[in-house]
């Protein structure tokens, strides 16, 4: 199905052997990594944290850590010079404190944890040892996620923007802002790689909304999307035939200026936007629910686009060959992602408009829960689900319209969302030969409106 907002090739170089700078840093932010595996404490449960095993007691004043050195450290952790110098200990955290970094061993080299609590009462662990480098003029951070000593193992190790509250799994050939990197090692403090660079090919604009497509996908802790330049070609056509006629269409009508047959393909196998500027453009897919669909999901790893004149077309069709390949998912995957901030309050409209009710008032963010592909062939109904969402700290649950689909489902709020207000999501449904299934999740949400400026654009 294709859908219309309405508001305001040539081969790609050969990759290239390159070098870029690292610097060591001790990461600030506390990070959860959106469709990887939980790094979670468990009370009573000892969790192997590097060469340690770390245990979570919650005491009715607060949480207690302890630790011990393990029998056997993994390969790449070197142990303390005496097993009876830090190779046990513990730190107390008052209630009223949700985060805090455990020093484990007293000697070098020691072992420094980020542990935290999130909205719901669940304590994580992160290693905040990063290596940081600039990439397409912002900072990326490469974590050791296993505590290992090396960074950039495919399914294992995370990427981040700086002051981003999400990580990506890395990957083999994983795509960065506009690069795509491949037979990657850490040596000497450098970074070298294989990257290509899949932009070259681009006028500026459409590299800089490429960019910009993947930073906010980054950001949320989605995958970023590796560009196809030869349909990117054909959405430049499209584009610019929305520009020479003024109109906001999919279908080109032939005789009209500009008209090309692979501009017409295009425009059907695309989403279409105006905007003041490209970012605005892409906001008022991000920022709704029927053409969001693609964009805000963790198998979006494909993309084609271009930018001209106030128009904006990104293809979204499969076809035999433009297949999105994202990961597989084990559970259900939310957007916004649990423990988000600066959520847009609403959002304006669409075509086709899913809402049912009174539209000239301002509806609230939409939320999408993104199922296994397996529910594609059984659709989950009404029946099945239950949903509620309330401000965080207590108050009156938000009226809701739940629109469920074949591989996901919309959760629609039908007021505005108040502005700087934690929310807590709720839904269970029946899914077959499983059996109940449910999760909870939340997000903080900003000041501003979505489908024009965001709190994210710089």
């Amino acid at each position: 199905m294709l859908f219309l907002l309405l508001s305001g090739g040539a081969a790609a170089s050969a990759p290239a052997k390159r070098t870029l700078k690292l610097k060591r840093i001790k990461a600030e932010r506390f990070m959860l990594c959106t469709h990887g595996p939980a790094h979670a404490l468990i009370p009573g449960k000892a969790a192997r944290i590097g060469s340690y095993d770390v245990k979570l007691a919650v005491e009715p004043k607060g949480a207690r850590f302890t630790w011990h050195r393990a029998a056997e450290p993994p390969a790449g952790d070197q142990p303390s010079r005496s097993k009876r110098s830090g190779s046990k200990g513990s730190k107390f955290l008052p209630a009223r404190k949700d985060r805090i970094t455990l020093k484990l061993g007293t000697r070098k080299p020691v072992r420094s944890v980020h542990v935290f609590r999130d909205d719901l009462g669940t304590w994580h662990h992160m290693n905040p040892d990063a290596l940081a480098v600039t990439v397409a003029g912002r900072t990326h951070l490469l974590f050791d996620a296993d505590y290992d000593g090396t960074w950039l193992e495919p399914g294992v190790d995370w990427l981040a923007l700086d002051g981003a509250r999400h990580a990506v799994l890395c990957t083999k050939g994983m795509v960065v802002a506009d690069q795509r990197w491949d037979e990657f090692r850490v040596e000497q403090g450098s970074l070298i790689l294989t990257a290509e660079d899949l932009a070259a090919p681009l006028d500026d604009g459409d590299r800089e909304a490429y960019r910009f497509l993947n930073y906010v996908r980054l950001y949320y802790g989605l995958p970023p999307a590796l560009i196809e330049i030869p349909r990117s070609r054909k959405c430049a056509l499209h584009a610019k035939w929305c520009a020479a006629n003024k109109r906001l269409a999919h279908g080109e009508t032939p005789g009209t200026p500009g008209f090309t047959k692979e501009g017409d393909e295009a425009g059907h196998a695309s989403l279409v936007a105006r905007g003041r500027s490209w970012t605005d453009a892409l906001f008022d897919f991000f920022d709704t629910p029927l053409h969001g669909y693609d964009l805000c999901a963790p198998f979006f790893t494909r993309t084609a686009l271009a930018w001209h004149e106030g128009f904006l077309a990104v293809w979204h069709k499969e076809e035999d060959d433009f297949r999105f390949d994202g990961p597989a998912w084990k559970r259900p995957a939310v957007f916004p992602p649990h423990g988000s901030d600066r959520i847009p309050l609403t959002w304006q409209t669409e075509r086709p408009d899913p809402r049912r009710g009174d539209t000239s008032v301002r509806w609230g963010y939409p939320i999408r829960i993104y199922l296994q592909k397996t529910f594609r062939t059984y659709p989950i109904t009404l029946k099945d689900l239950q949903v509620t969402l309330t401000p965080l700290a207590g108050g009156d649950p938000v009226p809701v319209q739940i629109e469920p689909q074949s591989d996901l489902f919309y959760v629609l709020p039908r007021v505005a969302l108040k502005p700087r207000t934690a929310y807590l999501l709720r839904a269970s449904w029946n899914e077959r030969n499983k059996g109940p299934v449910s999760l909870r999740s939340t997000f903080t949400t900003g000041t501003k409106h979505g489908q024009s400026r965001s709190d994210l654009e710089h």
